[in-house]
């Protein structure tokens, strides 16, 4: 008989989660005013848009507007 060849497993490597980025501009006064609600919470500007932005996709999905 011949004999059967064994292969190297492949090792498989941890999957990282994806990261998209997402730019936004604001006028002077409102990243003030967005400063100040982050600064409020004792959070990060990007935290606190990214906790505003996820509230807002969370009720839009409730009213059925994600569909």
């Amino acid at each position: 008989m011949a004999k059967t060849k064994t292969r190297a497993r492949k090792v498989q490597t941890p999957v990282e989660p994806v990261t998209r980025h997402a730019r936004i501009e604001l006028p002077d006064d409102d990243y003030q005013r967005l400063r100040r609600a982050a600064d409020r919470y004792h959070i990060a500007i990007a935290a606190y848009i990214r906790q505003a932005v996820m509230e807002r996709i969370e009720a839009d999905e409730r009213k059925g507007a994600g569909r």
